[in-house]
């Protein structure tokens, strides 16, 4: 995740129990679906494991606005 935050794909990454938020980086936009699925699965086994919780899931947010615009949870990445 540091280096997603490095690379500008994701703006911050806050864990908190069975939920992670994650902020839309600029690079993310441009990303092509599969590459975006990719990278909130990656977030959500993490959660999945350290939560151990079946309702585990990771919602993405806008850096800019900070509103919630997709949510990514064992059904796969739906937009908002």
């Amino acid at each position: 995740m540091e280096e997603a935050i490095r690379k500008r794909i994701f703006h911050k990454v806050d864990y908190r129990g069975d939920r992670a938020a994650l902020w839309e980086g600029p690079v993310f936009y441009d990303l092509p679906f599969d590459a975006k699925q990719d990278f909130c699965s990656v977030v959500w086994a993490y959660v999945l494991t350290e939560s151990r919780s079946r309702a585990a899931d990771v919602t993405l947010r806008d850096v800019t606005s900070g509103k919630t615009v997709r949510a990514y949870d064992f059904t796969g990445l739906e937009m908002k």
